[in-house]
């Protein structure tokens, strides 16, 4: 992507840092300073999307999601609101889209305006409900192989939304 727009990469995996630990300040750097937010998940599952997606959204960020995943995002949220990497052939397309977004001020204020249409709320910590699950006796279901469940029955695989060689 990188060799079609400018892309900053914070954390682990980038050369910049965030000012603190702490996700907000981190979420208002990004907010005060860039249009988009690359939400890529490493872990392509039916229904997984991380929590950083929802993040945007509950905190009323003006930034723009960016989405590469397995879950159906518009389940979650309707379409215009984020942007999903899975309606774009290769990594040129997106990259040239979004390159457009960024100078395009009134396409830009559509898709802002969209998700500021959205108000998600926080739900109790998703921990705590594991745990309250857990020792309160709910719905219990045994998997004796977790790895065979998540990969091998179609809930996990491998990401080819994108082509890389272009």
């Amino acid at each position: 992507m990188q060799k079609y727009i400018d892309v900053d990469v914070y954390g682990m995996c980038g050369n910049l840092t965030c000012p603190s630990q702490e996700n907000s300040a981190c979420e208002d750097l990004v907010n005060s300073t860039h249009r988009f937010y690359l939400g890529f998940e490493n872990s392509f599952c039916k229904d997984y999307v991380t929590e950083k997606f929802f993040r945007w959204f509950i905190r009323r960020l003006h930034v723009v999601p960016v989405v590469r995943g397995g879950a159906d995002y518009s389940r979650f949220f309707p379409k215009g609101s984020y942007i999903d990497s899975a309606d774009f052939p290769n990594v040129k397309a997106l990259s040239l889209y979004l390159k457009q977004l960024s100078e395009d001020p009134e396409a830009y204020a559509k898709i802002l305006k969209e998700k500021d249409k959205l108000m998600a709320k926080p739900q109790m910590n998703a921990w705590c409900k594991l745990c309250a699950l857990a020792h309160n006796g709910g719905l219990r279901k045994v998997i004796p192989d977790i790895r065979q469940w998540s990969h091998y029955d179609g809930v996990c695989w491998e990401p080819t939304d994108l082509d890389t060689s272009t």
